[in-house]
């Protein structure tokens, strides 16, 4: 069965300009994100990693428009939704949503819950009251919460309750793409294996399609189908989740996966420890962004910025060792 492309990403761009004071123009520019592609198959999960600040939540936030972009093309269904007004946009957000970091901060503390999750029907969809209240109790059962809490208000629920709530939010005008954010970043570690297992389910059962954002290896390997790894607001290795945890070829790529925790105490990995000075999106370093870290750079690395290197078995690779 053919599998159809629902997201395409081509050379995005987003540069913030450095306020220079009032009497100022800004010259300087912070580069978040700095030519990505990326694409998404429909009923796959794609895990968007890197270290913080390499511009992951940027692309994110740029897919759902919630930021402009500075330069590039999204493809919605091959429709370009950069030259798409703010009504058009509206309705597309119908099958484009986002689960935010934060499950504190994401919900308004003067709404119930009910009302949270039953605003997204009141503007997108025609159903009457009744119906709502039907369809929000349902979601807040498909979520593991109860239609008893309709009522309740965020204070009154733990951190992996309200990103529960936040979940059936996204869900409620029944999206094709759900943008998750690091959803469990913020949660205690004894609750994130039940979200995850509860965004997996809910995957399966609604036909979902996850572009999902993280710092943390272990959970996207548990998640993804395919893995794109970002520094500097560009990506530097993108393979299937198991050729890149079982091969990782990018220095950068290597090291972050040195430092994922290994259950078994008896069993040690080798951490790639990483020295060197950490650049700034505002002033990348000249050639290879990651050469100032890397312990494998070598003489043409300081000068020269490698392209993705296609390699075997769908993959690509932003390093010089492999032209």
């Amino acid at each position: 069965m053919k599998v159809s492309t629902i997201l395409e990403v081509n050379g995005l761009k987003k540069y913030f300009p450095i306020d220079k004071g009032m009497f100022r123009a800004s010259s300087h520019v912070v580069r978040a994100v700095d030519g990505v592609d990326l694409r998404l198959q429909e009923g796959r999960t794609v895990g968007l990693v890197g270290e913080s600040g390499c511009g992951k939540s940027t692309v994110g936030k740029c897919v759902l428009r919630l930021i402009k972009p500075t330069a590039g093309e999204i493809l919605f269904r091959g429709d370009n939704i950069l030259h798409k007004s703010g009504s058009e946009m509206r309705k597309i957000r119908r099958e484009m949503q986002i689960i935010f970091q934060d499950p504190f901060a994401s919900l308004n503390p003067r709404m119930t819950v009910g009302q949270a999750v039953e605003e997204s029907l009141k503007i997108n969809t025609p159903m009457k009251r009744p119906e709502r209240i039907q369809r929000v109790v349902q979601l807040l059962e498909d979520v593991g919460l109860s239609g008893e809490d309709f009522n309740k208000y965020p204070h009154e629920f733990s951190g992996g309750q309200r990103q529960r709530v936040g979940i059936a939010r996204a869900l409620a005008v029944h999206p094709s793409l759900i943008i998750a954010d690091e959803p469990v970043s913020a949660l205690d570690v004894s609750i994130r294996a039940q979200v995850l297992n509860l965004l997996q389910e809910l995957k399966e059962r609604y036909r979902l399609t996850y572009l999902f954002i993280s710092h943390d290896l272990s959970v996207v390997e548990y998640l993804c189908d395919r893995v794109v790894v970002m520094y500097l607001g560009k990506v530097m290795e993108e393979a299937d989740r198991a050729d890149l945890y079982k091969t990782p070829l990018h220095p950068y790529t290597r090291a972050l996966l040195s430092a994922v925790p290994i259950p078994d105490p008896s069993v040690k990995r080798k951490r790639i420890p990483l020295t060197g000075e950490i650049p700034t999106a505002s002033n990348p370093p000249p050639g290879c962004l990651f050469h100032t870290r890397c312990p494998e750079r070598f003489e043409p690395c300081d000068k020269v910025l490698p392209p993705l290197f296609a390699q075997e078995g769908n993959r690509v690779v932003r390093c010089l060792l492999y032209q």
